[in-house]
């Protein structure tokens, strides 16, 4: 059984046509109640904030890193980390946002600089100002 769940995109849209206010609600709702909606493939689909290990910059998007998955969204970096419970969540670089309990250490670097290891062997740059917290 799949821990996220889809709302077809026309049945998305249509409330969206009827009150445009409806997707940032929408989208805000989600995060406050643990889970992030991702249009991908014509469907709208539900994908609880638990699930995610890390977030990585995209432009103007973010790519939410789940297992082997990797989702578009259409969310900037500053909006999740200002969302994002900071209790679960560390903006560890400009680039790149780790859930707090997939995080398995930290490696120092040559140049005085860390990098942080994940539980899944994937390993993030962090900045100077997230090394000194």
């Amino acid at each position: 059984m799949s821990s996220s769940t889809s709302l077809p995109l026309p049945l998305f849209q249509r409330a969206v046509e009827i009150d445009p206010s409806f997707a940032m609600a929408y989208a805000s709702l989600g995060l406050m109640y643990g889970s992030s909606a991702v249009k991908s493939a014509g469907q709208l689909t539900f994908l609880k904030l638990s699930e995610i290990d890390w977030i990585e910059a995209a432009d103007y998007y973010s790519c939410l890193h789940i297992g082997a998955k990797t989702h578009l969204l259409r969310r900037s970096m500053a909006e999740l980390d200002q969302e994002l419970d900071q209790s679960d969540f560390c903006r560890v670089h400009r680039s790149a946002i780790v859930k707090l309990d997939r995080v398995h250490g930290l490696k120092l670097k040559e140049n005085g600089e860390y990098d942080v290891l994940l539980r899944d062997g994937t390993r993030l740059r962090s900045s100077r100002r997230t090394a000194s917290n």
